[in-house]
């Protein structure tokens, strides 16, 4: 059958991850491609099924049943090579392609590089590649340098950057070149592809590059780590070198030029090479021996030592210690390299770039590092963005470190706007830009004391070259060529700081009738996109209890779409055309309350002329129309709006007139109150109380007062008006229609009051270091000499300092221990350490950041410390100090040294060790916890058989008075029972609710409402339904045990929730529905929840809704096997925890340090600073 591509996919043992591949294959643009030519089908996809023994292949046979263009074939297993080329004898298109069966293509993948190779008439087609995992997407550096942008034709003889692209299932091969070639893969062995891609590309008469992304290559994680993600294995090592000494023997024998010998063989050093030199720090010395004796073998036989000149100065020591068998002195580089260079001073020593080291390691101190900077340290990072009325303008620079650029002749610049599709190519003209501060701005660490003053640029983009082109419609990217001396790095412009992206992503501006916008994709290249506008519409106003929008014709039919959220399916409603009043038109009452936009048909925007926000009053309500950003028309209706009329600033003093609207009358206003909410603890943070004059409002407030700031940490912050009819309180956003800003500073934070792209008025927080400590290699600086100084003050024997989740958060079992010494022992000085210092406490503690040089100071001087992860490595623990490790949860899951896959060296789980025997007590809540601990701890010190802290509120506020206080502080109806949905993390679909929330509320409703306690990973990623009255994102509120409180039943899996919650006594379901592999393949468990499950294991989302309509029958069913898990996890809970850890450890330490003589070293450290 005459088709155009062949895909070959191999399946082995791929069960988790086979569906996901084969839907991205049916989701190619391709399939859709018309066809002309006599082609019968556009693809052909052939699974080679070999020999799985799960159910790969019955899922593969599925898909084979189901789709009349997907061929299964079987063969014994023999390995991925061999399934490869039998895949080829079936093959029938045009072209091939081969595809692994756990990765995945993007949608136009297929398309985008077939019809490159059509119509370039190229051998091959060679795509991007991106790695991927659950949590995220990234380049490595292989494909950083084989890709450097498009090249519609070229040969690896102009290219050489294409020795670095060594896989085959992201080149789109001619059929007729390889069979001409008769191209096979190797078999049984790893790293199959690289015997067959280096040949191929010397063989070729000519082939494409596409920059933009066609391949997606998984990380494996957990468990089901792939073969060639396990570098540290001997057999690994043996497969790879076979490969190279495939492709040497190929160039030995038919390659003539030099340059490309040269070119592979600094490949192999780079790459190939290094790479298993650099894990040789998993090993002991006698370990190694194996490993060090192949390398140097192949070394020896196949590399040419002069070549190693070619390699930069930190490689080519590593080479020299491997050649010469000084294991200790290459492990010791490695580890510096991985750990230290980064926070090691570069400085300029003539005309080098030099770092001060270890002579006994590095052989000479200062070392010299030019190569290894312009190798590894490019930089470049977008200024500023701005789409004006006739270009889009962008301020970036790219400098490479070590290499000062005080004029503008000492580098060269061309720019280029390339098309994604057609890949057609505009020059750019630019500006030459100076730019001052550039190394502390960005955070330059190498050579940051040179000057780059003339290192940056604006590039124009013109709209009247682009307009009616359809060579340059849709993604456009600008290509930056820089050259300076003897270093050429061609790149996308990308890398905007997060204001930049703030300010400008989504961002758009309408010129003669076109449609330019910016987006940033997933690397944060800056995307044009150029569209033309089918339409732009001028007028919109509310007549007659009617939305009304002005269209002299009718251009389509237009609707209202609400996009699906958490509880909400997709749905839209439609718009009417009045041809008499040439208008579309829709009643008020069809507009929700929650944002929806205009569109076509087609899900295409409607375009209005202007960006701008209005603001239409009526009777009937409110609407809120946003069309700031993008000219797209976001409607909401409001039934209560607070819009500022008038708003100025002086200094620290801000000013603004606000007017009120409600459905409500206003007559009866009582009172008004500016605030903002503290979505962590759930309190109303007061800014300023109104002057009130009828319905209009004044406020004035001082930015500057410690009462607001204090606990403003860093993030946005929205501000509401609060104000009160009657009696009944009624709070709302507070808007701006027109732009503003106020910003303020102090030491250690920025403020900034201003208008946001939904016109609501915000404050944005941002830390910032003060001058001493802002630079990493700065604090490293304080961490080793002032700590130092200060470990030799006497210790306070009243000093406790606590920190929670690295940082991160006010919680858990430090947060109560805290709560009850500061409430019963008021005579401790109690620290709290945080990323962001801002972060809001109860009671009086001080509270320092992370790594500043009052956090040393009282880590150096405190009695007691208390956490429930560990303290960072720089924590040094002194004679007579005591810490105190809590925990964060009883687990079912496994941790520390049982996670295997956590710990790559054996440095890293030595580190893990050393980390953990500073703790002197450990918590518990169960000898089940106690017996864990010894093996995935090592751990031997004392264990306080103590209970939770943070469970002693479980007991003393379980009561109705209690728990209404706390429904009326979190917003929760006091008339309904409360659901508490917390799941653990996952990696693979984390943000997944996998509970149809649609039909809770349809069922559940009327009785109960429902709270969600995500992950913080998943709560960034879910939309906050701030008017629904049935779900709740309480995923920020911080306390954890307070939400049990107020819950009737939890929904979890395999959190250490269900041991906490189980002391109520409540009911607990289960929702396990991928029980089997998440024990299997992410993590592991330390015991089977089938065995002790406190209720019934659930594997729907239906079964959950059915579990809860009969809660009375779960109840009476599981409640004895609750009581048995409560008694087996819980055996140590009395809700008397803090007290007992109080008078078992602070009431037995009382002991001060030996006294030390410390004046000198106060005057040197400056201790008044520091108090």
């Amino acid at each position: 059958m005459k088709t155009r591509v062949s895909v070959i996919i191999p399946v082995y043992n791929v069960q988790e991850f086979l569906n996901e591949c084969i839907d991205s294959v049916l989701a190619q643009s391709i399939i859709d491609k018309e066809l002309t030519e006599g082609y019968e089908r556009n693809l052909q996809i052939i699974l080679v099924d070999d020999g799985s023994t799960d159910d790969s292949g019955k899922i593969a046979k599925e898909y084979a049943n189901s789709y009349d263009y997907v061929d299964y074939v079987y063969e014994d297993n023999q390995g991925l090579g061999h399934a490869r080329n039998y895949g080829c004898e079936f093959a029938e298109g045009d072209y091939i392609i081969f595809l692994d069966s756990d990765d995945i293509v993007p949608p136009k993948a297929y398309e985008r590089m077939y019809d490159s190779a059509v119509k370039n008439d190229v051998d091959f087609t060679i795509g991007n590649v991106t790695r991927f995992n659950s949590k995220n997407t990234s380049r490595i550096k292989i494909h950083l340098t084989a890709f450097s942008g498009t090249k519609e034709v070229t040969h690896i003889t102009e290219s050489p950057e294409l020795f670095y692209d060594t896989t085959a299932w992201n080149k789109l091969i001619k059929k007729s070149f390889w069979d001409k070639h008769d191209f096979k893969f190797p078999e049984g062995i790893l790293y199959e592809d690289i015997p067959v891609s280096m040949p191929m590309h010397y063989l070729a008469d000519k082939v494409s590059i596409i920059y933009e992304t066609c391949y997606l290559w998984r990380i494996r994680e957990g468990m089901s780590k792939s073969i060639t993600q396990t570098t540290d294995d001997t057999k690994n090592l043996k497969d790879r070198l076979s490969v190279l000494k495939m492709v040497d023997d190929f160039y030995n024998e038919n390659v003539n030029e030099k340059e490309l010998h040269l070119t592979k063989t600094i490949k192999w050093l780079n790459i190939d090479l290094k790479m298993y030199i650099d894990t040789l720090v998993k090993q002991t010395e006698d370990e190694s021996i194996p490993f060090r004796n192949l390398l140097i073998d192949y070394i020896n036989k196949n590399i040419d030592l002069n070549d190693l000149n070619y390699v930069n100065e930190i490689d080519k020591l590593k080479y020299e210690y491997l050649l010469n068998d000084e294991f200790d002195k290459l492990v010791k580089l490695i580890n510096f390299e991985k750990k230290e260079l980064k926070f090691t001073e570069v400085y300029s020593n003539g005309p080098h770039m030099v770092i001060d080291v270890d002579e006994d390691v590095f052989g000479t101190s200062p070392f010299i590092i030019d190569q290894y900077i312009k190798e590894d340290y490019k930089r470049n990072n977008i200024q500023k963005v701005a789409l004006k009325k006739n270009e889009l303008v962008v301020k970036a620079y790219t400098i490479i470190p070590g290499l000062e650029i005080k004029d503008f002749n000492e580098r060269d610049y061309s720019f280029n706007l390339v098309n994604s599709d057609s890949h057609k190519k505009l020059p750019l003209e630019f500006d030459n830009v100076k730019s001052k501060n550039l190394p502390s701005e960005f955070n330059i660490r190498y050579g940051n004391k040179l000057s780059y003053d003339s290192a940056s640029f604006q590039v124009h983009v013109p709209y009247s070259k682009l307009i009616d082109n359809p060579e340059f419609a849709g993604e456009n990217r600008i290509e930056v060529n820089f050259k300076q001396d003897d270093v050429v790095y061609n790149y996308f412009l990308s890398k905007p700081k997060k204001r930049v992206i703030a300010s400008s992503n989504l961002k758009a501006r309408i010129y003669e009738n076109t449609y330019f916008s910016i987006v940033y994709d997933e690397f944060k290249e800056l995307i044009l996109n150029i569209n033309p506008i089918k339409y732009c519409y001028d007028e919109v106003i509310i007549e007659d209890g009617q939305l009304c929008i002005n269209s002299p014709v009718h251009n389509g039919d237009l609707f209202l779409c609400y996009d699906d959220d958490l509880i909400n399916d997709a749905y839209k409603v439609p718009l009417d055309y009045n041809e008499k009043k040439q208008e579309y038109f829709i009643d008020l009452e069809k507009i929700s309350n929650i944002p929806g936009q205009i569109r076509y048909e087609n899900d295409e925007p409607i375009v209005y002329k202007d960006k701008k926000q209005l603001y239409l009053n009526s009777s009937d309500g409110q609407i809120i129309i946003n069309a700031l950003r993008d000219y797209h028309l976001d409607i909401q209706r409001v039934d209560n709006l607070s819009l500022i009329t008038k708003i100025s600033s002086n200094n620290q003093t801000v000013n603004m007139d606000v007017n009120l609207y409600s459905i409500k009358e206003l007559d009866n206003l009582n009172s008004a109150v500016l605030y903002l909410k503290d979505k962590i603890n759930f309190e109303d943070v007061p800014i300023s109380s109104a002057n009130l004059k009828e319905n209009k409002i004044n406020f004035n407030f001082n930015f500057a007062n410690e009462n607001i700031l204090k606990n403003l940490y860093q993030g946005v912050h929205d501000l509401y008006v609060k104000y009160e009819i009657d009696g009944i309180v009624f709070s709302t956003p507070i808007y701006l229609l027109d732009m503003f800003n106020h910003e303020y500073s102090e030491d250690s934070y920025d403020y900034k009051l201003y208008r946001s792209g939904k016109s609501t008025l915000r404050i944005r927080s941002t830390r910032k270091w003060p001058e001493n400590e802002n630079t990493p290699i700065k604090r490293k600086e304080i961490s080793k000499t002032k700590y130092e100084l200060f470990r030799k003050l006497p210790i306070n024997p009243k000093r406790v300092m606590f920190e929670s989740m690295w940082g991160k958060q006010f919680s858990c079992n430090p947060r109560y221990l805290y709560e009850y010494i500061n409430e019963n022992y008021p005579d401790y000085e109690c620290i709290w350490s945080f990323v962001d210092e801002h972060k809001g406490i109860t009671g009086n503690a001080k509270r320092v950041r992370k790594h500043s040089l009052k956090y040393y100071y009282y880590l150096a001087t405190s009695k007691f410390f208390c956490d429930n992860v560990n303290f960072s490595n720089e924590f040094i623990k002194r004679d007579g100090q005591v810490y105190i490790q809590t925990m964060h949860g009883t687990p079912l899951k496994t941790l520390g040294l049982d996670v295997k896959q956590d710990f790559n060296s054996q440095e890293s789980k030595k580190e893990f060790i050393d980390r953990c025997s500073r703790w002197d007590y450990l918590l518990v809540q169960s000898d089940y916890v106690a017996g864990l601990s010894k093996g995935c701890f090592d751990y031997d010190g004392e264990i306080l058989k103590s209970g939770y802290p943070r469970n002693d509120i479980l007991y003393s506020k379980n009561n109705s008075d209690e728990i209404n206080k706390l429904k009326e502080k979190l917003g929760l109806p006091l008339d309904k029972k409360v659901i508490l949905y917390a799941p653990t993390w996952r990696m693979k679909n984390g943000f997944d609710l996998m509970l149809d929330l649609n039909s809770f509320k349809k069922s559940l409703s009327d009785e109960y409402v429902l709270v969600l306690r995500m992950h913080h990973l998943a709560s960034n990623k879910l939309n906050q339904l701030e008017n629904d009255e049935f779900i709740f994102d309480l995923s920020q509120y911080g306390s954890m045990e307070e939400l049990y409180l107020v819950s009737d039943i939890l929904i979890t899996d395999y959190s250490s929730a269900m041991f906490d919650y189980a002391i109520l006594d409540r009911p607990i379901l289960l929702f396990t529905y991928d029980m089997e592999e998440y024990a299997n393949s992410i993590r592991g468990t330390y015991f089977d929840l089938e065995e002790y499950n406190p209720g019934p294991l659930l594997y729907t989302s239906k079964d959950v809704e059915n579990a809860i309509i009969n809660i009375e029958s779960i109840e009476e069913k599981y409640k004895e096997d609750r009581h048995k898990f409560q008694e087996k996890f819980n055996q140590y809970e009395t809700g008397k925890s803090s007290e007992l850890i109080f008078n078992d450890v602070f009431k037995n330490n009382k002991g001060n340090s030996v006294k030390e003589s410390v004046n000198k070293i106060v005057s040197k450290i400056g201790y008044h600073f520091i108090k």
